[in-house]
């Protein structure tokens, strides 16, 4: 999502906020690995000043408690930022959730 907002508006075109993050899931599963989950909700700001919100979730599973956290946390905010940037249009939304589109072959 980071290229694709860089290549339509480019480089300090756009900007994000983490609005909300919170834990959800944290615990150790039969295998002994931290199983954690996260949401996160997020502000997308273009340069004209429009904005999109939308929150996302992400899960991270790893023998290090540490991994697992950030695996989580990175894939909520990036999922958050996903799901605000589709509001501003079908080259920025749903097109960046079909495997292999980009800005070169998105719709």
């Amino acid at each position: 999502v980071i290229r694709t907002m860089n290549a339509i508006f480019g480089h300090g075109g756009w900007s994000t906020k983490l609005l909300m993050e919170r834990v959800v899931l944290s615990e150790k599963d039969e295998r002994g690995r931290w199983n954690v989950g996260y949401l996160a909700s997020v502000r997308v700001t273009i340069s004209n000043g429009n904005s999109h919100e939308d929150c996302g979730s992400g899960e991270g599973i790893n023998e290090s408690k540490l991994k697992a956290h950030e695996t989580a946390m990175k894939s909520a905010v990036t999922d958050a930022m996903k799901r605000a940037a589709r509001h501003f249009g079908e080259r920025l939304g749903n097109a960046l959730y079909v495997k292999g589109n980009g800005i070169r072959n998105a719709p």
